[in-house]
């Protein structure tokens, strides 16, 4: 897999905690996606990373 940025791990974090606070559900992939203006299969690969470190659940 290519190499992580680690700005875009902060960014969806942040995006699903204030998306959670708002919305009170998760957001899907294509929100994060519309939200943060990251491609659907980039966001779906960080978020299988950080599940898969513990970082996200």
């Amino acid at each position: 897999m290519h190499t992580k940025k680690a700005e875009y791990f902060k960014l969806i974090e942040d995006f699903i905690n204030d998306y959670q606070e708002s919305n009170g559900i998760t957001p899907t992939i294509r929100e994060i996606e519309s939200g943060l203006d990251i491609p659907k299969t980039t966001v779906g690969r960080y978020l299988a990373y950080m599940r898969e470190q513990g970082i996200y659940e």
